[in-house]
């Protein structure tokens, strides 16, 4: 009868050590594998309420409780920790002595356990034995511990929000870290790190070189190279449990000579299972996009009067670090111009960095301007994203004297009148002169 008990004890105490994964909260599994006297109930229970697991490779600390849940006290209580099958061991001595216990009293013992990295993630059962004295007579048994090995893999998931980065410029870059395990985590940092020796897309290693900027732990906006994170690249998390999500917002600035191009970064997540006394550490792949920072400049400007309006001619530039599309230059109107009807817009197209084409628009004037005046060109573009980028350019319109009343010239008519007029009087006099001499 005693031997089908103790079957069924070992039996219920294995099935309930396959559900810790699950559980998480344990407690240790009673199972007396010896007895001393007849009808034994063991005076001395252990007990956890610690979730015992190990990150495979790692060492985790647990806690035993021992109790006297006898009327009697009991003396040199010593409790005995195994191994499970050399995959999940002790680090250190085994055997701890707790001395005396009087009835009701309760003792703590912490123990390491420790496990490979080639140990299979599971549950696994941990023999402990317990023996101590009442009144001088000996008693001892054996209970078992499930400890659940965890998986040394990747227990995050990570979505980096897709935001380019202009270089010189510089942006924001969001990270949300998901824990997709099963387990909590705790006292969890991120750390984004500096890019691999080779860069995806069109960067080259000096670029990558210019990216690093710096120390990845500290990251500050203080390097002595080109400036990359802005602040601490460390950021704490805390705790994180199954399907929780945090968002970590880092600001970058790369050097403006940085080559369009996906970088290679990692986010590196560290964090502390509960009862560790050691943090894991996982990594993360990803790219960030850096694109070049476009740029349209109008140069070799001229402007030419006629009687029909103003000529204004150039050249558009791309002065930019990457390609600009669909450039279109319009003449505006203002309190003196206007756009001509025809000429008023100009369409550049495509133009690579470095690149030039000539434009030329007319405007007309509404009024005389009286001093040099500021006019501006609306510039239009779509970027290699096809982003619209808008801005005024400003061109010096030189000074037109305001318009005179016109001099009026005496006419043909008025001129023969008065000739007539005087030759009538010269005329006359003539004839009064010579009566004048009859008479006398």
């Amino acid at each position: 009868m005693k031997s089908a008990i103790l079957v069924i004890l070992v039996f219920l105490s294995m099935a309930a050590a396959q559900q810790i994964p699950q559980q998480l909260t344990q407690q240790l599994i009673q199972q007396p594998a010896q007895q001393t006297v007849g009808n034994f109930v063991p005076d001395v229970i252990l007990s956890t309420t610690s979730p015992f697991y190990v990150p495979a490779g790692f060492s985790s600390n647990v806690s035993l409780k021992a109790v006297n849940n006898g009327r009697d006290p009991v003396e040199n209580v010593v409790i005995d920790v195994g191994s499970a099958n050399n995959s999940v061991m002790v680090d250190g001595p085994t055997q701890r002595s707790l001395g005396s216990l009087v009835s009701g009293e309760e003792r703590e013992t912490r123990y390491t356990l420790y496990s490979s990295y080639e140990t299979p993630p599971g549950t696994y059962y941990i023999p402990v034995n317990v023996s101590y004295l009442r009144h001088n007579r000996p008693f001892s048994y054996t209970t078992g511990l499930g400890v659940s090995v965890l998986s040394s893999q990747p227990v995050f998931y990570i979505d980096v929000l897709d935001s380019p980065i202009e270089v010189g410029v510089g942006g924001n870059v969001t990270i949300k870290v998901k824990n997709v395990g099963d387990y909590p985590v705790h006292n969890a940092y991120a750390m984004i790190k500096r890019p691999q020796p080779a860069a995806q897309g069109n960067a080259t290693g000096t670029n990558v070189t210019q990216l690093l900027g710096g120390s990845a732990s500290s990251g500050t906006s203080g390097d002595t190279e080109s400036a990359m994170v802005i602040g601490s690249a460390t950021v704490f998390i805390g705790d994180i449990a199954p399907e929780e999500q945090e968002s970590i917002s880092y600001t970058i600035v790369p050097d403006a000579d940085l080559a369009p191009g996906t970088y290679s970064y990692e986010m590196q997540i560290s964090y502390s299972p509960q009862s560790a006394n050691q943090s894991v550490n996982q990594s993360y792949p990803f790219g960030i996009l850096f694109v070049g920072k476009p740029s349209v400049y109008l140069s070799s400007i001229e402007i030419a009067r006629s009687a029909s309006g103003v000529t204004i001619s150039g050249d558009a530039n791309n002065v930019g670090s990457e390609q600009v599309k669909s450039v279109i230059l319009e003449a505006t109107e203002d309190e003196f111009f206007a756009p001509a009807y025809s000429g008023s817009t100009y369409y550049v197209g495509t133009m690579e960095p470095d690149d030039f084409i000539p434009f030329e628009l007319g405007v007309i004037s509404k009024k005389p301007n009286t001093g040099t005046y500021n006019y501006n060109i609306s510039i239009r573009y779509l970027d290699s994203r096809n982003e619209e980028h808008t801005g005024l350019f400003a061109v010096t319109m030189p000074p037109m004297p305001p318009e005179t009343e016109p001099r009026t010239e005496p006419s043909v008519l008025l001129i023969a009148v008065l000739i007539s007029v005087i030759a009538i009087i010269v005329i006359v006099a003539i004839v009064i002169v010579r009566r004048r001499k009859r008479n006398e």
